[in-house]
């Protein structure tokens, strides 16, 4: 199976906790159809407003909402009750469980994605090669340093976006 592009919208305090690495699971109300090493895009919404980053899949994480709770609420950077209002109606939730981030050296702007008459989405929306290629650049492999969040290797291939 290929690897998909999911552009996600995320807010402006939980983006840069991703990209500071004190974040490493995303909450999710409802999920793109993911695996592991698929890429995530992160649109940063108002007032930033611009693709700042990419992360890849580790893993999915579901369940009820107190389970998921316990599995990754500490690593989601929300306190409890906030965990709890985000999935208030809901029986059970989801959690992207993030791999490798990567801040791209040049954000793609909002008026840039309208251009290629991309919106941002509300949750998420499925992104073609194309695209992905006009947002984050072709990918190179090499050898570098990268902030890995389950800290397992300080130097990895990883992509590295022109």
């Amino acid at each position: 199976m290929s690897q998909k592009a999911v552009l996600l919208s995320i807010h402006p305090r939980y983006a840069n906790a991703i990209f500071d690495g004190t974040k490493t699971v995303e909450l999710r109300r409802r999920i793109p159809s993911l695996q592991a090493g698929d890429l995530v895009i992160v649109y940063v919404t108002s007032p930033v407003c611009e693709i700042q980053g990419v992360f890849t899949v580790e893993s999915l994480e579901s369940g009820n909402i107190e389970r998921l709770w316990r599995k990754v609420g500490s690593n989601s950077q929300v306190d409890y009750q906030d965990f709890k209002d985000y999935f208030d109606g809901l029986e059970s939730g989801f959690g992207i469980v993030i791999d490798e981030v990567f801040k791209l050296p040049r954000p793609t702007s909002l008026s840039a994605m309208r251009e290629r008459n991309i919106q941002p989405p509300q949750g998420f929306r499925y992104l073609n090669q194309d695209d992905l290629k006009a947002f984050i650049g072709n990918g190179k492999r090499r050898k570098l340093s990268s902030h890995n969040t389950a800290q397992r290797r300080s130097q990895q291939d990883i992509l590295v976006f022109p």
